[in-house]
């Protein structure tokens, strides 16, 4: 997935992005769901300076602890419906 769009996760209710921060070597910065806030989603940014590359994304579930990788936005939006 491309870098995440901000905006487009604000519109959908999340809190602007924390971060980026560094853990096991790579950055990422997360977003959590302002009225849920046990359920968020993570980007994993490209690690090399630079980098074109695609980031990784997933959306995760702090309470049960389940996570699952993002492809679209509908993907997110079957996560959010499937845990809210």
């Amino acid at each position: 997935m491309k870098t995440l769009d901000r905006n487009q996760l604000e519109l959908m209710g999340f809190n602007p992005p924390e971060g980026p921060y560094v853990a096991n070597g790579r950055l990422y910065r997360f977003f959590i769901l302002r009225n849920k806030p046990w359920i968020g989603v993570e980007e994993y940014l490209p690690t090399e300076t630079g980098q074109q590359g695609d980031s990784e994304v997933y959306a995760v579930n702090y309470g049960t602890h389940r996570v699952e990788p993002i492809h679209t936005l509908e993907d997110l939006q079957y996560f959010l419906y499937n845990h809210y």
